[in-house]
């Protein structure tokens, strides 16, 4: 029984233009597999006369293998990251991006499971925090409002 969906899709940089090239069912495909399908696509993009600009994903550790494989590092400081792979058909930079909002979800999920997180500089972050903020939310009747 499949376990997890991996969906390839292509989407217009100057359109609202969505394209599914391809779906994986599975249980728990490997980074190696995953890297290999990466490649096809960015294969089967360039045939096409498609330029790939940017590949996007959430930061789940088969991902990050996944990117590892093909050429990025993001370990060490901004500095030393390598956040692009080499497209394998043009040989053109296409740049890796993990989903902002996927990111913050994890991070949150990590804070909520651990409790306390330490930053770089050893400053506690506590769940308990967001806990009691929600709690004040809810009482005082406080929404958050943004401006633009």
């Amino acid at each position: 029984m499949a376990s997890e969906a991996l969906l390839f899709l292509l989407v217009g940089t100057r359109s609202h233009r969505k394209c599914p090239i391809g779906y994986f069912l599975g249980h728990k495909i490997s980074a190696k597999d995953q890297a290999k399908l990466v490649s096809k696509s960015l294969e089967m993009a360039a045939k096409a006369g498609l330029k790939v600009w940017s590949v996007t994903a959430d930061g789940t550790a088969v991902n990050l293998r996944t990117f590892e494989i093909l050429g990025c590092s993001f370990n060490g400081s901004y500095n030393e990251m390598t956040t692009s792979i080499i497209h394998p058909t043009t040989g053109e930079e296409v740049f890796i991006i993990l989903d902002p909002c996927h990111m913050l979800k994890l991070a949150r999920n990590a804070l909520a499971h651990l409790g306390t997180i330490v930053d770089g500089e050893g400053n506690a972050i506590r769940w308990h925090h967001i806990e009691e903020l929600q709690k004040l939310q809810e009482v005082e009747g406080l929404n958050l409002l943004l401006v633009f």
